[in-house]
């Protein structure tokens, strides 16, 4: 007859030893003693002017025209000033016999420009084109 196998024996399961993650550094105690001496540390620090934010997609003027008649500049900017547009001249000072641009704006929503084109254009007689706002 054949020995009997022997029975497996089950193998005891050892306990997994949990290992805690060591707590935050605390602050050292005597780094800040007051208020005072918070406020005197950060004017201490170098001051980092924030990022200033730029339209992606620019500024737009609508410009009415190009004139050498100083007279037709100053009568047409007046008259768009009185209706409550934003109206100037590029040069600033209009100069007779040269050419003097005369634009409404800036603004950074082409569509609400050309949406001006029309009632301009009745008040005016002059469509104009919307351009890109150069300094």
């Amino acid at each position: 007859k054949p020995a009997p196998a022997p029975a497996a024996k089950p193998t005891p399961v050892k306990p997994v030893e949990v290992v805690k993650a060591p707590p935050p550094a605390k602050p050292q105690a005597g780094q800040i003693k007051s208020l005072d001496d918070l406020i005197e540390s950060k004017m201490n620090q170098p001051i980092t002017p924030a990022p200033v934010a730029v339209a992606s997609q620019g500024s737009w003027v609508l410009q009415l025209g190009a004139f050498k008649n100083v007279d037709s500049v100053n009568a047409l900017v007046s008259k768009l000033r009185a209706a409550g547009y934003s109206a100037h001249t590029s040069p600033r000072t209009p100069v007779q016999g040269q050419l003097n641009r005369v634009f409404i704006g800036p603004d950074v929503s082409k569509t609400k420009l050309q949406g001006m084109q029309g009632r301009i254009s009745q008040m005016t007689g002059l469509s104009g084109a919307v351009v890109a706002y150069n300094l």
